[in-house]
């Protein structure tokens, strides 16, 4: 197991059994405590099958706790958005999520597509400007590089302006098309680690959004 992942059970471990302390009721103080030493447990022995399990068990005791006002709601979007997070790393670290996605066999129109005509391929200047993207002149055949700070400040732009705040790998493919896909993965997994965005769901039907705090962007404009 790597250590980000040993370390962010570390954190979560111990921020769950500071909140659990405050929970009046028995059973379900006791059920969130144990299954925070068994978080800790699993991932020594890494299993991780258990962790997963373990993972979603904490993510059903600390919904109950907020919806019976045992824990407050802006404590329960940062231990669900972290536990979110850990759950994330650990299905990629294993490679649970990339048996299941087999979108990655197929090629996208999007990727074979000739298209000579900069101002077509990117859009108009004002388009441009709003997601943040600095376009590169284009020579003879070479592919403008933009770099990993813009590529994912376009990704949160684009959740931000997204109708329902959420949206799938193709959808963010889409948006840089000149992109690929392993390297919007890691783009990804930078913005799950600085915890500006989490991911619900397994598999290609998996939807990304931005983290939030008590309904608000924690991501500053």
């Amino acid at each position: 197991m790597n250590l980000f992942i040993e370390k962010k059970a570390q954190e979560i471990s111990f921020a769950l059994l500071r909140v659990a302390a405050y929970i009046r009721r028995f059973e379900l103080r006791r059920r969130i405590e144990n299954l925070s030493y068994h978080l800790i447990e699993n991932i020594s022995y890494k299993n991780d099958d258990l962790t997963l399990q373990t993972i979603e068990g904490l993510i059903s005791f600390i919904t109950l706790a907020k919806n019976v006002y045992e824990l407050e709601p802006v404590n329960y979007d940062i231990l669900k958005r972290e536990l979110t997070i850990l759950k994330n790393e650990i299905e990629e670290y294993s490679g649970k999520f990339a048996v299941n996605d087999i979108e990655k066999f197929f090629t996208r129109v999007e990727s074979i597509k000739v298209n000579t005509n900069k101002e077509e391929k990117y859009g108009n200047s004002n388009t441009a400007k709003e997601y943040g993207k600095e376009v590169a002149e284009l020579s003879s055949n070479n592919a403008p590089v933009i770099q990993p700070t813009n590529r994912q400040q376009i990704i949160i732009d684009r959740l931000r302006t997204s109708g329902e705040g959420k949206l799938q790998l193709k959808d963010i493919l889409e948006v840089l098309p000149e992109v690929s896909e392993r390297t919007i993965r890691y783009d990804l997994k930078k913005l799950f680690r600085s915890g500006k965005i989490f991911r619900e769901g397994s598999g290609p039907s998996s939807y990304y959004m931005l983290a939030t705090k008590s309904g608000v962007d924690v991501i500053n404009n």
